[in-house]
């Protein structure tokens, strides 16, 4: 049985081999997420926005909590 975690870090590192589509890695973060988080997920709204870049960015909150505001206010706007 295939991992979908690990497949979605492998085709992220098929199209973006040097990693510097931060889209691709927000993609691939929350989908993952999602799928580690069943409990905690139940659509895309801030909270979930939120949890699942700081689990993505982990070590580099900073950027996790820039990220998670801009498409915070996105979301919150459509």
């Amino acid at each position: 049985m295939l991992d979908l975690t690990t497949v979605l870090g492998e085709a992220a590192a098929v199209v973006d081999p040097k990693g510097e589509n931060e889209d691709i890695s927000v993609l691939c973060g929350l989908v993952a997420w999602a799928l580690e988080h069943p409990d905690e997920y139940s659509g895309w709204n801030t909270k979930s926005l939120t949890a699942a870049l700081r689990w993505t960015f982990g070590s580099d909150a900073q950027k996790g909590e820039e990220m998670a505001s801009r498409l915070a206010a996105e979301l919150e706007g459509s």
